[in-house]
């Protein structure tokens, strides 16, 4: 626990100061989430399989907006003393607050596939009045109150989602249909239903993306969209990714001969498995510097691949080659490298890994 390591004796002038906090905070709970969604994600694709549906488990978002609150209470306190309870349940039931978003998540996106979604809130241990008021079934969405999914300082409440036996009802247009009695009929009839509940909006994406990649780089058609989308998702988010890349270099103020070899630097890149941001892209152009040892695309692509060396800070790190002079910096969060830079020697404020 942070608050039993983490004291008025070892913090200067016994306080706990905002970097101190933002570092802690945002690595400790980070990890908590990566962990966390690493096994909701696998719960629920178990338990999608065994409900027979061939639907993407879907990841809870990171709550970046509540952990900044917990930096911004524990730094203005001159005595840590006053607030090192923030450090106790409040990290316990965000952790926890981890699963309810992942429970709500999964449930919106099976009742927009058509799904008729069932959340279920039950008490434990001596529950309070409130939480007591909140036990029982609810059909989602329109049955459930949002507060289900919340819960208080030292709540141990347990909400749960389970996948239905494959008898739905469409949310939109109020029809049973039959019941599916394989698998590849229960595939098939999600997919159907997406395509019904969510046409108009993925009709909108997919001639967006079209428009930026040209139709060679997209699915010959909105259904074969669809099916990309949402059964195969890693190849969708390549497809994401390709698109907003290609979105952000259109609106820059380059000439045409410019941003066509900064997309071959993303072409080499994307074809050994690497992702450049357009600034890191932009870069490679510049890696031949007076005054720096020469290297080639292919010296980047070799220090790309390796583990990195350093920490730059909660969301990036190094790659670093002091021979090759070259450091390449990488968003953690994304996987994208996002600079790439020429420097003789390690920089202040990098920390080893």
């Amino acid at each position: 626990m942070l608050n039993v390591h983490i004291t008025a004796e070892t913090l200067p002038d016994g306080k706990m100061y905002f970097n101190i906090a933002d570092g802690v905070l945002n690595e400790t709970l980070k990890n908590n989430y990566s962990l966390v969604s690493d096994y909701t994600e696998g719960v629920q694709t178990r338990l999608n399989q065994q409900a027979g549906l061939k639907l993407r488990a879907q990841r809870p978002d990171f709550d970046q907006d509540r952990v900044k609150g917990f930096v911004n209470k524990l730094s203005s306190a001159d005595d840590f003393t006053d607030v090192q309870w923030v450090l106790g349940d409040p990290m316990v039931n965000f952790t926890q607050s981890v699963v309810d978003e992942a429970i709500k998540k999964n449930a919106k996106f099976h009742s927009d596939a058509g799904m008729k979604a069932v959340i279920k809130r039950q008490v434990k241990g001596k529950a309070c009045k409130w939480c007591r008021g909140l036990e029982g079934t609810y059909d989602y969405p329109k049955g459930t109150p949002n507060e289900v999914f919340h819960r208080h300082e030292n709540c141990r409440c347990v909400t749960d989602y389970l996948p239905g036996d494959g008898k739905k009802q469409n949310v939109w247009s109020k029809s049973w249909k039959k019941e599916a009695i394989t698998q590849r009929e229960r595939e098939k009839q999600a997919l159907e239903d997406i395509k019904s509940n969510n046409g108009r909006t993925n009709a909108q994406e997919y001639r967006k993306m079209a428009k930026v990649l040209g139709p060679d780089k997209m699915p010959p058609s909105l259904p074969k969209f669809q099916e990309l989308k949402y059964n195969k998702g890693s190849k969708y988010d390549d497809l994401r990714k390709e698109y907003d890349f290609y979105s952000e270099l259109k609106e820059k103020n380059w000439n045409e001969g410019y941003k066509n070899k900064v997309a071959g630097y993303h072409n080499i890149f994307r074809d050994e498995g690497q992702s450049l941001s357009v600034h890191a892209a932009s870069r490679l152009d510049r890696i031949e510097k007076k005054g720096f040892k020469i290297i080639t695309i292919n010296d980047v692509l070799d220090l790309s691949k390796r583990e990195p060396d350093f920490r730059q800070n909660d969301v990036k790190v190094v790659h670093f080659d002091e021979r090759l002079q070259l450091a390449i910096i990488r968003n953690t969060n994304t996987n994208d490298i996002v600079s790439i830079v020429r420097r003789k020697h390690k920089k202040d404020g990098w920390y080893e890994i």
